[in-house]
């Protein structure tokens, strides 16, 4: 047999709880996630640096993974990187099989690589490269 069970709050509590309930934190929080889509460049902070990997908060509920060794200047030289950099990086999935954010390093620079050269295209401005 069911019985009504009443659980007693903290004020605390009972704050965050109705804090949920306010249109205006709702909003909010739609607006922050919406934000993050897939198949876009999103600028992130390195929270935590790994063996092989940087863990990157984009803003969205999980912070998200890149390889460390896509972290490279143009050359193909390793960047050193700390905790608290700023990086643009590609959000390839908002999550893989360990609840995590996939994103791409590497692919975030070949795009706007790719944006540079147009927008000198359509300027009539000259690329110089190394062929």
């Amino acid at each position: 047999m069911a019985e009504n069970m009443q659980v007693k709050l903290s004020k605390e509590e009972q704050e965050s709880a109705e804090s949920f309930r306010d249109p205006e934190i709702s909003t909010l929080l739609e607006r922050s996630f919406a934000s993050v889509e897939e198949g876009r460049i999103v600028k992130g902070t390195i929270v935590q640096l790994h063996e092989s990997d940087a863990l990157v908060d984009i803003g969205y509920k999980s912070e998200g993974t890149s390889p460390l060794k896509e972290f490279k200047t143009l050359d193909g030289q390793p960047i050193k990187v700390n905790v608290g950099d700023t990086v643009d990086v590609f959000l390839e999935d908002t999550e893989d099989e360990n609840g995590l954010v996939v994103l791409s390093k590497e692919k975030a620079d070949r795009i706007q690589i790719w944006e540079d050269i147009t927008k000198a295209y359509e300027d009539c401005r000259v690329v110089e490269g190394k062929v």
